[in-house]
């Protein structure tokens, strides 16, 4: 994902959180890297970093739920591998309580 200094930031936001997020990230086309101008990554990256902590993460199934599960068990070793190396690289494990389905 690339933003310019005249890019809609709201919509850039959304689109980098969807890009990354929807589908569980598990799509060949996932937004796995943004750069934007000086001008606007301060303000871009904060919003970026704390958007998927307000996910609603659950069952795939229930058209509340955001994010749902991994495709298959391979995926989700792939997940938490990535997991761990975000945690080397300093990510500080955000913890969510899981979604209810209404």
């Amino acid at each position: 994902m690339i933003v310019l200094d005249d890019a809609n930031l709201d919509l850039a936001i959304e689109g980098g959180l969807w890009g990354a997020f929807g589908t569980t990230g598990q799509r060949c086309t996932a937004t796995a890297a943004s750069s934007c101008k000086k001008a606007c990554t301060a303000t871009l990256w904060t919003a970026l970093s704390h958007a998927p902590r307000k996910l609603r993460i659950g069952n795939g199934l229930d058209e509340t739920v955001e994010m749902g599960p991994a495709v298959n068990e391979s995926q989700l070793k792939t997940d938490l591998n990535y997991i761990e190396i975000a945690k080397a690289e300093g990510a500080d494990g955000v913890r969510r309580q899981p979604s209810r389905p209404r």
